[in-house]
């Protein structure tokens, strides 16, 4: 089990080089997910970054989609801080951040066109109660993204640079226990399995239209 507020500390202190090794995963990435949300037939005016991180998606989107609003949401202050700063650097103003638990958010239903999670839901103690809640805001018609690393197509650097990752946070939530969100963590539980995940889906009512590979992660167009 996760501990949401712990986790949150922990991306909190990390913030200021989180971009360092997730930005090498733009680009294609990226320009994937936008094409899987044109494919499922969004134009969005109202678009939702769900566990927006530093902006990754949030920020290329908002230039993607000029006219468009899009909304980051996350519950790390730091951040959205590092999110805004983004921003701010390369000039883009249709964006708005805020705090948010994504399994409680504060819009009405079918509030966005387009919503993409990215990196999201291994994160959280309750994957199913986000899914959900992203299905209650999601507009009838929209498009759900979900990109999330594949546990099977990471190579053998990745799963050593994960590894070292993992082993760096446990020895710090051993000296600052206030880190340490989980009692088990490793690549199994930061990355998705495509079989497990899809049940997970099909559990939560969730139809699949489209899955694609892209620098090793797994992209789900719900």
């Amino acid at each position: 089990m996760i501990d949401a507020g712990k986790l949150t500390r922990w991306y909190d202190a990390q913030a200021p080089c989180y971009r360092l090794w997730r930005n090498r995963y733009g680009g294609a990435l990226q320009e994937r997910t936008a094409a899987l949300l044109a494919q499922s037939g969004a134009d969005p005016e109202r678009l939702l970054d769900a566990g927006c991180g530093t902006g990754l998606f949030a920020v290329e989107f908002a230039r993607r989609w000029p006219r468009a609003a899009v909304v980051g949401a996350d519950a790390s202050t730091g951040m959205l801080h590092a999110a805004r700063r983004e921003a701010l650097r390369l000039g883009v103003r249709n964006v708005a951040w805020y705090r948010a638990d994504v399994a409680a958010l504060p819009h009405p239903d079918g509030c966005f066109d387009a919503i993409v999670a990215a990196g999201l839901l291994p994160n959280l103690a309750d994957p199913h109660a986000a899914l959900s809640e992203l299905s209650r805001v999601v507009a009838p018609g929209g498009a759900i993204v979900v990109v999330e690393f594949d546990r099977a197509a990471m190579t053998r650097a990745t799963r050593l640079f994960f590894g070292l990752m993992i082993f760096g946070w446990r020895i710090v939530s051993l000296l600052r226990p206030r880190f340490r969100f989980a009692r088990r963590w490793g690549v199994e539980e930061s990355t998705i399995d495509a079989a497990a995940f899809e049940a997970s889906l099909a559990s939560c009512g969730l139809a699949v239209r489209r899955v694609e590979r892209a620098q090793q992660h797994l992209l789900y167009a719900l």
